[in-house]
């Protein structure tokens, strides 16, 4: 809601969407249990500008965040395969941003393992 009514960035489908997917998942899971099993995360790692305090919040730095969807691995296998595999160790994949310009642009929008 905020970036929607900001001078500086506006609305964004992106948003809308990382909001709308952020908020439904958790309804979902509550109805489909075998969806529980995925997890969305936030790791944070401060930028430099955050260091700075040109921020207010960790949440106004794009590019200190990585968002993350995991899944625990383990609970989809066969019980005969879960000897094998530790029980702690999910499968992730997620992304961050860095060199935003202030305009909704940025130079790198990359995916993580």
């Amino acid at each position: 809601m905020r970036d929607g009514f900001s001078r500086d960035y506006g609305f964004s489908w992106g948003d809308v969407t990382a909001n709308t997917t952020g908020a439904a998942l958790p309804v979902v899971q509550r109805f489909v249990p075998e969806l529980r099993l995925i997890n969305l995360q936030i790791s944070f790692s401060p930028s430099e500008a955050f260091k700075r305090g040109e921020y207010a919040a960790i949440i106004d730095d794009y590019t200190s965040t990585t968002h993350w969807l995991s899944v625990s691995v383990y609970d989809y296998m066969p019980t005969s395969w879960q000897q094998w595999y530790p029980p702690w160790l999910n499968l992730g994949i997620g992304h961050s941003v860095t060199d935003l310009d202030g305009n909704g642009g940025v130079a790198f929008f990359g995916l993580k393992f």
